[in-house]
């Protein structure tokens, strides 16, 4: 019995034994880890206080640019090609219509120009005039306005009415649209030139007022439109043919018996508040 009890007092002393070497090497390796914790956490609070990095963030170019006409106009004199994209309305398809008009002043101050001619018949471009003196620098114009048609058609037809990249972009929409769409359809137009960021320009016209029965909706658009494009967040310029109208005492004199589409003296005013814009000499 006395051997029995010698033996499990033994044992014990032997487990005890073991715990506690254990135990020891568990709280030295705790306490080798916690100092080297403290450590590195000094010499990092240390190296921080002085650390400069290296890395620089680049630089983000979120400046809007908006056209500059009166340099429009002078690439226009330039003895270089130009393309010019113009997508509208009966207001500008005709030859006795300001887009021809303007074409015309340029060839008389020596530009060739070749102007493309849409048919709302085919959707697609039928004929071509050509202006000015021979072996000149051209500016070609792709003529897309479009008789009776609203801005949605210019957005359903876009790459057939602007069949190359333009160096201008020009959009005179309004009287077929009403003021709840016209201001955004128009700005997914400008948007085929102003979201690529490559130089190209856009101008959105200010189309002229009315005098019929529908002269308020269509002052509502012009104003949807400016308010929109004329901002300074819009990389867009304006030309405002509505404000030179508005301007003329008898507004009833430059328009045709209809009450909206401009006469010949109203297409005029139109083309040389165009030209004006620009800076283009008189000729």
């Amino acid at each position: 019995m006395m051997q029995r009890m010698a033996k499990s007092s033994s044992g014990r002393s032997a487990w005890i034994r073991d715990y506690w070497n254990v135990g020891m090497v568990v709280a030295v390796v705790l306490a080798l880890t916690l100092a080297g914790y403290a450590a590195v956490s000094a010499l990092t609070r240390d190296d921080t206080s002085d650390y400069v990095s290296s890395y620089t963030p680049p630089t983000v170019d979120r400046t809007i640019t908006k056209p500059d006409l009166t340099a429009i106009g002078q690439r226009l004199l330039a003895p270089e090609d130009l393309t010019i994209a113009v997508v509208g309305d009966s207001t500008g398809n005709g030859k006795d219509e300001w887009v021809y008009m303007l074409g015309e002043q340029l060839a008389r101050l020596g530009k060739g120009v070749l102007i493309h001619d849409w048919s709302i018949d085919t959707d697609s471009y039928v004929t071509e005039t050509k202006l000015g003196p021979g072996g000149a620098p051209v500016v070609t114009i792709w003529n897309g306005s479009a008789s009776g048609k609203p801005s949605q058609y210019s957005i359903d037809n876009y790459r057939a009415l602007v069949p190359e990249a333009p160096d201008l972009l020009i959009v005179s929409h309004g009287h077929n649209d009403g003021p709840s769409n016209s201001a955004g359809n128009v700005r997914r137009i400008v948007r085929n030139v102003t979201a690529a960021g490559d130089g190209r320009d856009a101008i959105v016209v200010l189309q002229n007022p009315r005098v019929d029965q529908k002269a308020q909706s269509q002052n509502e658009v012009v104003e949807s439109q400016r308010a929109l494009f004329a901002a300074d967040n819009m990389p867009t310029a304006v030309i405002d043919v509505y404000g030179a109208y508005m301007q003329t005492p008898d507004l009833a004199s430059l328009l045709n018996e209809d009450g909206f589409h401009p006469n010949l003296a109203g297409e005029q005013l139109w083309a040389q508040t165009v030209a004006a814009a620009f800076g283009l000499p008189a000729a």
